[in-house]
């Protein structure tokens, strides 16, 4: 397994100089100036970003922000050097080794001043592919803004053959890959082994670094708006070597202004993995943070449960049951704190409004985690 990149260890390539460059400009500035896998493999994003309904505000937001992203590539690290991400030479990443590859990006490891990293670079027959070069844009914009130990850190960015590239801190395994398999997919004994690293603590400590994780993208990333990551599921969640988790891959993000008394906004249905889907977001009506409060309390389950959310649905069952009628996980489970189940059913419920917000889960859990009674 690879190890991660401390902290202390953030590369220190130097920005090219650029003695008359404009001020430098962030993504936050920007909006609010004008508009609304195996072990160690980290495919992060890499297919299409869906462009929401066309409104005049939120085009003018996007092509900015797509100018600013293009900007940072083009000029050597200007603006990228005030979000204190530095611009790395590709001569100074060496050993890489190929992971994986998502529909416009590869993924390899490599070393960079003797620390273990991971590089995404977009692929080669993508070039001249404007979508494929705004998804990484996109991703790019959201992900150097971001500072928060519960979300993936970039580390630099830069360009080969033109062709450009993120450098990420790797991680020692993703979520999915650590989870138990179901019965029919693994010999018993394996099963069992695999839910035994799964205590009842240890899932509700993983939820508590999830929920910190999206509340500090709803309130506190960029003020003003939400980052709505928009694909939560446990592929894009993985592991530190100290076992901390870490939610990556905000491919798919869009950025929210807050408005009061405005919950729900006109963004791209159906966005994200169905089985971790709010019902709103399945049926293509307006969603906003609460559709990943609904997310993250079936990834939450699936972890205490140490089941597969919906096992054996077909998509137009699902679609009935789930999205239309309103059909959950169970929560009979007497080893769980009955405050635990009654925060799930609260955090799924069919209403979006009914749900807590992120920043109540976030209280909750840690009450629940503190009070539970470890029995030797």
């Amino acid at each position: 397994k690879s190890s991660i990149l401390p902290p202390a260890a953030t590369p220190a390539a130097t920005p090219a100089a650029t003695p008359t460059a404009t001020p430098a400009t962030t993504p936050a500035t920007l909006l609010a100036e004008g508009g609304a896998g195996s072990s160690g493999v980290l495919l992060l994003g890499g297919g299409s970003s869906p462009v929401g309904p066309a409104g005049r505000c939120r085009r003018t937001t996007k092509e900015r922000l797509q100018d600013w992203a293009r900007s940072t590539f083009e000029l050597g690290g200007t603006q990228l050097s005030a979000a204190h991400v530095p611009v790395v030479e590709w001569s100074s990443l060496v050993g890489h080794r190929f992971l994986g590859s998502g529909e416009f990006c590869t993924v390899s490891s490599a070393t960079l001043d003797g620390a273990p990293v991971a590089v995404k670079v977009l692929r080669e027959i993508h070039r001249d592919n404007a979508l494929a070069i705004s998804d990484l844009e996109s991703e790019t914009q959201i992900m150097i803004s971001l500072r928060h130990r519960s979300v993936l850190r970039v580390l630099g960015v830069g360009k080969t053959g033109g062709l450009p590239f993120l450098v990420l801190e790797i991680l020692d395994s993703v979520l999915l890959s650590t989870l138990p398999k179901p019965a029919d997919q693994t010999s018993l004994w394996v099963r069992r082994r695999s839910v035994k690293q799964w205590p009842l603590q240890r899932a509700l400590q993983c939820g508590i670094e999830l929920a910190e994780a999206l509340r500090y993208i709803h309130s506190e990333a960029m003020p003003g708006f939400h980052v709505l990551h928009r694909d939560i599921k446990p592929d894009n969640m993985g592991f530190r070597a100290d076992g901390s988790l870490v939610l990556f891959d905000f491919g798919l993000s869009k950025l929210v202004r807050i408005k009061a008394g405005v919950t729900a906004h006109k963004l791209t249905g159906q966005t994200g993995a169905i089985r971790y889907m709010a019902p709103e977001v399945a049926m293509s009506q307006p969603y906003g943070t609460s559709a990943e409060v609904y997310s993250f309390a079936i990834i939450l389950w699936q972890m205490i449960s140490h089941e597969v959310p919906y096992a054996g649905l077909g998509s137009t069952a699902f679609h009935r049951r789930v999205v239309q009628e309103g059909f959950r996980p169970p929560l009979g489970n007497k080893a769980w704190p009955a405050p635990l189940s009654q925060l799930l059913a609260e955090c799924w419920s069919r209403t979006p409004t009914e749900r807590p917000a992120i920043e109540e889960v976030c209280r909750r859990l840690r009450e629940i985690h503190d009070g539970l009674i470890v029995k030797p």
